[in-house]
């Protein structure tokens, strides 16, 4: 996990930011469709008493984190300016 978040921000910083934003949303799309189901399967078979509670904040967190990913990856590019031109388009 923490090869690829460094990935990530050296890409960005090599002014690749599509793969590093494509490297985060993978590493974070792995931990929830792949990690997760895995130990709470091996919780049912071994009860260890782990329990995936989550409160309000973090599922407002989630919601806004899938908006703010479609809106990037919406129009197939990403640049450093994308969100300055949201912002501006608004005002």
């Amino acid at each position: 996990m923490l090869p690829e978040v460094v990935n990530g921000v050296q890409f960005a910083l090599q002014n690749n930011v599509n793969l590093g934003i494509e490297i985060g949303s993978a590493a974070a799309i792995q931990v929830c469709m792949v990690q997760l189901p895995i130990i709470v399967l091996a919780d049912l078979i071994y009860p260890l008493g782990f329990g995936a509670v989550f409160n309000d904040i973090h599922l407002w967190a989630v919601v806004f984190a899938v908006i703010i990913i479609n809106y990037i990856f919406q129009d197939g590019k990403s640049d450093y300016f994308q969100g300055n031109f949201f912002f501006m388009s608004t005002v």
